[in-house]
């Protein structure tokens, strides 16, 4: 399985060419964030966007809006995949209790961006 993207686009490359083209030894072959977040943190910060993208997805279906739906469907399911994934890894309250933060202020925060955009 190929999950870097520079790997996953040089295997394309290599399909399309049939050529091979090696990564160069400078390149690294994980991504790192440029700020490190504790587990609570990390945990927090995906229920957060996690919920704003639901928060958005309902308004979106209340309104009939087929497009918008259908992206953030999409966008939350993919992402409720690594919340799942977070939560069995979760050992302490700290990160119980972001993981409520984060869902808590991402409602909030769609209400506003959501009322802000369609009016309602």
């Amino acid at each position: 399985m190929i999950a870097d993207p520079v790997d996953f686009a040089l295997a394309l490359s290599r399909l399309s060419t049939g050529t091979k083209q090696s990564r160069s030894r400078h390149t690294p072959s994980t991504w790192e964030a440029p700020v490190a977040l504790s587990a609570p943190e990390r945990l927090g910060l995906l229920q957060f966007v996690n919920i704003l993208i639901l928060s958005v997805n309902l308004r979106s279906l209340a309104r009939g809006l087929y497009v918008e739906t259908l992206v953030t469907e999409v966008l939350y399911w993919s992402l409720q995949f690594l919340v799942f994934k977070k939560i069995m890894e979760a050992k302490t309250r700290a990160e119980m209790f972001a993981y409520v933060l984060g869902g808590t202020v991402g409602t909030a925060l769609a209400i506003l961006i959501t009322k802000a955009v369609w009016g309602e």
